[in-house]
């Protein structure tokens, strides 16, 4: 005790815990060097240099390694470094060694290295089977794939040609510029993948791999015209993948899905090309700089959301937890709303419906409407459903309904689901709004017409198939002249308000599910489409600024 009262007062090592941006783990072995970091690897193998070395000073080499590769891109950060080597160990915490020169000397390239960069780093024990990632990923045995050209045959090209400023194809074991550019991680490497970089007015050096000499390989571009389907196509080839296996992959996506994210990822190459990153093979932190600046700008959730599923076909780290934590923060900053709180009574459109001409004097115009409106609205199915019906899918089954076969795949179509089945009924207490009637009236009004076997053609010439944006826009149309508030209101919510108003008259819940298409479980109903129904368009800006619910009476 009397020790303790001595010294107790000097103490300069107190308890506390450390606050640490990023945990790296790293460890070397007589073959090679191995790192991971947040579900991120990368590995490499020692130059012919190299190989002779004491395997403690292996060991800083290794962690100095690991810091390039994981924390290149990072400035004024905290990194815990977890190593199974005491030596090494010691020599990061003191900066430096006393008793062996070429320690210090590496110690002393790590430290200046972070300075540059405002990183502070601390070394941290970890025992060997603990530290079982890191330590397979050093022994990985050499594979026959680093060839290089004979220093004397390349020496002799650079008297003929001149040196060049960079080599397209090297690893750092044998790359012949100081500039080199990698196929996979490389903590010294200027980039990855030479395919994603622009090679213009780049005096370069390449020696590929034999395998791309016999293949016609494609070369990725900074290009902003690049499209979601080429970047994905690009990102697919560089896996190793075949072409042939890549274009059914491609196929995976719907034509939809790929216009919608065109417009992210050229936004993402700009961002890349402008800040000199490879947008094809960018790091976590350059991701979440990118959304960053898309939050700063006021983008809400479901954009920077649409932006990471985007850059999620061309980028594989973007399941990492630094991600989905930042993704967590977006949505808590800025919470998403329901695109509706109430929606329209279907009454009031039947009833401008059932005001029109009868169907057979009605303008090809206004029957077509009047037909993809009445459609919307009895099966409760996107635009997109109605656009793919054929004539050869529809079935006329004498005077008790219609059913429609969609042949083709949707938005929901998936792996051993059934494809939607429209059930089409006469409605004869009403012909003047009988869905059915209506569908009958236009097939035989367009049967000179269409030269097509699509349902839906255009009511002027050449009377070519119209799509899901053009029903959309007859739809709205239908609506804004029948009084519902278009400016709130799109085509889509004729599914908010059928399905609402069958809910509200007590339809089951089930029948709702199978005639709009949802599955015997899905919650998607309940969550997105349920919602009030208004009787009287009229009392629209009364229902939004009251807090009661409106006892509204039916027409």
């Amino acid at each position: 005790m009397l020790w303790w009262i001595r010294n107790i007062d000097i103490g300069n090592c107190p308890l506390g815990i450390e606050d640490f941006n990023l945990e790296i783990y790293s460890d070397a072995s007589n073959t090679g060097w191995g790192a991971y970091c947040n579900n991120n690897k990368c590995f490499g193998y020692w130059k012919e240099c190299e190989k002779t070395l004491h395997i403690n000073e292996l060991e800083l080499k290794a962690a100095f390694l690991a810091l390039k590769s994981f924390a290149k891109n990072l400035c004024s950060s905290r990194i815990l470094l977890r190593i199974d080597n005491v030596t090494a160990i010691s020599c990061i915490n003191r900066m430096g060694s006393i008793q062996y020169d070429h320690l210090n000397v590496v110690t002393r390239e790590i430290w200046q290295w972070c300075e540059m960069r405002k990183i502070t780093i601390f070394a941290s024990y970890i025992n060997t089977k603990d530290n079982c990632e890191a330590d397979q990923l050093s022994r990985k045995k050499f594979h026959d794939t680093e060839w290089e050209l004979n220093q004397n045959a390349y020496d002799e090209i650079t008297i003929n040609f001149g040196v060049p400023k960079i080599d397209l194809f090297a690893s750092r074991c044998n790359a012949k510029c100081h500039t080199y550019v990698t196929w996979k991680n490389d903590p010294d490497a200027w980039a990855i993948d030479a395919f994603t970089v622009s090679w213009k007015n780049k005096f370069f050096y390449a020696f590929p791999p034999f395998c791309l000499i016999t293949k016609d390989q494609p070369q990725p571009t900074q290009n902003s015209e690049v499209g979601c389907r080429e970047a994905f196509r690009q990102a697919l080839l560089r896996k190793g993948l075949s072409p042939s296996t890549v274009q059914i992959m491609l196929s995976s996506l719907s034509d939809s899905t790929y216009k919608q994210y065109d417009g992210c990822i050229k936004t993402w190459i700009n961002y890349c090309s402008t800040h000199n990153y490879s947008y094809i093979s960018a790091s976590v932190p350059v991701v979440l700089h990118f959304l960053t600046d898309l939050f700063n700008k006021g983008a809400k959730y479901g954009t920077i959301n649409s932006y990471k599923s985007a850059l999620s076909l061309i980028l594989s780290n973007l399941e990492d937890d630094r991600v989905k934590r930042f993704m967590k923060g977006v949505f808590k900053s800025r919470p998403t709303n329901p695109k509706y709180h109430i929606t329209w009574d279907p009454s009031i459109v039947l009833e401008h419906l059932a005001q029109q001409w009868p169907n057979n004097e009605l303008s090809l115009e206004t029957l077509s409407k009047k037909t993809a409106t009445l459609l919307a609205l009895v099966t409760a199915h996107r635009v997109q459903t109605l656009a793919l019906i054929k004539l050869k899918d529809i079935d006329i089954r004498g005077t008790s309904e219609i059913i429609i076969m969609i042949s083709d795949l949707i938005k929901t179509s998936k792996p051993y689901s059934l494809q939607p089945l429209l059930r089409i009924p006469y409605f004869n207490s009403r012909s003047e709004i009988c869905p059915a009637k209506c569908l009958e009236s236009y097939i035989n009004k367009t049967s000179t017409l269409r030269h097509n076997d699509h349902l839906f053609i255009s009511f002027k010439k050449p009377y070519s198939k119209v799509t899901s944006q053009t029903l959309s826009k007859w739809i709205k149309d239908t609506l804004h002249n029948s009084g519902v508030d278009t400016s709130i209101f799109s085509a889509h919510s004729t599914r908010h308000a059928s399905t609402s108003t069958a809910n509200r008259l007590g339809v089951n819940i089930d029948v709702i599910r199978k005639t709009a298409g949802w599955s015997d479980s899905s919650a998607v109903f309940a969550k997105f489409y349920n919602r009030h129904v208004i009787t009287d368009p009229t009392s629209f800006a009364k229902t939004l600024l009251s807090n009661n619910d409106c006892n509204l009476q039916e027409k």
